[in-house]
């Protein structure tokens, strides 16, 4: 009897229509992270990550979070929280987002409150969840 391999596991791929979007979104939004014209990590970073290169990705924008830039950092936490391309880790995506957060970055605050009421690899803290939503909500975001 012969063995049967184990299925391989692909990486996991954005639907192209969804990565177009996102490059959409990104430098449309560039404004609100960014005065001037996009940095050339962050550039480096969503080419990267588009064409499926996450380690690359992950070196550009954790370069942009040490940088103290709000977007690299709310980046480089989507990859930890996801895992691509670096371990998955929970609580340094929180970190990345609070970091953001803080520095009134509306995305990073909304992941933040989803990640407080949903995830299930983080203890749930109403509280937390509660003020970074009023911090979205304040912005004009419906979180």
């Amino acid at each position: 009897m012969t063995k049967k391999r184990p299925a391989r596991r692909r990486p996991a791929r954005l639907h192209p229509l969804s990565a177009v979007l996102m490059t959409f979104l990104l430098s449309t939004l560039m404004h609100a992270g960014h005065a001037g014209p996009m940095p050339p990590l962050l550039k480096e970073g969503l080419a990267a990550e588009e064409r499926g290169d996450y380690p690359a990705a992950s070196l550009a924008y954790a370069a942009l979070a040490f940088q103290d830039d709000p977007m690299g950092m709310f980046l480089f936490g989507q990859l930890l929280q996801y895992g691509r391309g670096v371990a998955r880790d929970y609580s340094g995506a929180i970190l990345m987002y609070r970091n953001a957060g803080f520095r009134g970055l509306v995305f990073a605050q909304k992941n933040l409150c989803y990640l407080y009421v949903h995830n299930r690899e983080i203890p749930r803290d109403a509280e937390s969840a509660r003020r970074w939503c009023q911090l979205a909500a304040y912005q004009g975001n419906d979180a």
